[in-house]
């Protein structure tokens, strides 16, 4: 089974993401993310493709959470993406394209 999560943090090395801890019920003792999960520091072969208008893409989806207010988050998203410019990680060269915005 392959399961998706998502981490809030950076990560600099594989070791790092191994030794995550995880909640663990009373009075157990620490469990990691390596004792229930394989930690694999590579790459694979793509397996998934996205495109538009017939060129290669990034998609990007952003939920928000059911109690945030829709503006506030609509307006830190573009606020974020124009920090990411800025700092030059969005350049010049690359578009950004909202393709759905509920």
């Amino acid at each position: 089974m392959e399961s998706l999560a998502r981490v809030a943090g950076r990560f600099q090395r594989a070791d790092e993401i191994r030794r995550l801890p995880l909640p663990a019920g009373q009075g157990r003792g620490p469990i990691y993310l390596e004792d229930v999960a394989t930690i694999n520091d590579g790459i694979e072969e793509q397996r998934v493709f996205v495109s538009l208008n017939g060129l290669p893409a990034v998609k990007v989806t952003i939920q928000k959470q059911p109690d945030a207010n829709s503006i506030a988050v609509v307006e830190g998203i573009k606020a974020k993406l124009e920090d990411l410019r800025e700092a030059g990680l969005v350049t010049e060269d690359m578009t950004l394209q909202v393709l759905l915005d509920e």
